[in-house]
């Protein structure tokens, strides 16, 4: 370079008097061609989950990462080690976010922004299944959503799982709320489970509707006479947790306020007649009840 200031040179080939360092591997070099080729084969894939904490991607940045390499720095693919990096994917990145079924669940409702845990309210990931599936989308190359291998009931991924369409019970304030479409369109006061009976107070926690009947008879366990505790006959039965459910509740002389301490329910949410009749109307199997208090 200072020869060619001293004599005055118009240009100089940079290659010839080697200024720059050549590079170790080029675009023609077999290792790179290789896994060019490999991540054609086997990494052209962009799988996206839905979570209620976010959308979880795994695309060629993740999957370059589950081909494996010899000693001397070449790439290739190994069946079983694939699928192992898919076993790890799902159980550790994926099973926690879409496990969600009786975790703590943030949403917002009519009365603010609430945290209830406890319930059977949403899904819970198969995960031998899933691992099949989510190899069988990756060797397919596609470029999608997928809806992963799931037990259990869950209405949205938006809003704690619970989406915009839900039944609210405040136990405390014994209230119930059915928001539609994100809009409250019908409440009430209620009467819930005895509060001082361990057996007859209502539990909190998310549930799903999952049985619905007009003209029902509601019958207690059966005592040593072999006869049920009560039998009582209810217009409208929508039951979420087992045995309990939201019905009217007619022999009621009022509801909300603290009835529920000394004329509580054997754990139901009673209702006045004609708004079990409304909320009846409004219901379908799978929406979501939570409980709180």
């Amino acid at each position: 370079m200072e020869k060619a200031f001293q004599t005055r040179q118009d240009a100089i080939n940079l290659k010839e008097q080697h200024i720059y360092k050549e590079p170790q591997l080029t675009s023609k070099d077999e290792r790179i061609t290789n896994l060019q080729n490999l991540a054609k084969e086997y990494c052209n894939a962009k799988i996206t989950y839905k979570t209620i904490s976010g959308n979880i991607v795994l695309d060629g940045n993740d999957l370059i990462q589950w081909l494996s390499i010899d000693e001397k720095g070449n790439y290739y693919y190994d069946e079983e080690e694939f699928k192992n990096q898919a076993k790890k994917f799902v159980k550790e990145t994926l099973a926690p976010k879409i496990n969600i079924a009786g975790k703590a669940k943030t949403f917002k409702g009519a009365n603010g922004t609430r945290t209830v845990s406890g319930g059977n309210y949403g899904y819970k990931l198969k995960q031998s299944e899933e691992v099949e599936g989510l190899l069988a989308d990756i060797k397919a190359h596609k470029k999608e959503t997928r809806s992963p291998s799931v037990s259990g009931v869950q209405a949205s991924y938006s809003n704690g799982g619970l989406g915009n369409t839900f039944v609210e019970i405040d136990m405390t304030k014994q209230h119930m709320w059915f928001i539609k479409n994100g809009k409250v369109v019908l409440e009430s006061d209620c009467v819930t489970g005895l509060a001082s009976d361990p057996d007859r107070k209502t539990p909190g926690g998310t549930y799903y509707v999952y049985f619905m009947q007009r003209n029902r008879v509601l019958r207690g366990r059966i005592q040593a006479d072999g006869k049920p505790e009560y039998e009582t006959p209810v217009a409208y039965w929508m039951a979420f947790n087992g045995g309990i459910g939201l019905h009217d509740a007619t022999w009621q002389s009022s509801f909300g306020g603290d009835r529920y301490k000394t004329h509580g329910s054997h754990g139901c949410i009673n209702l006045p007649y004609n708004v079990a009749a409304s909320l009846y109307s409004y219901l379908k199997v799978n929406m979501p009840v939570v409980c709180y208090y």
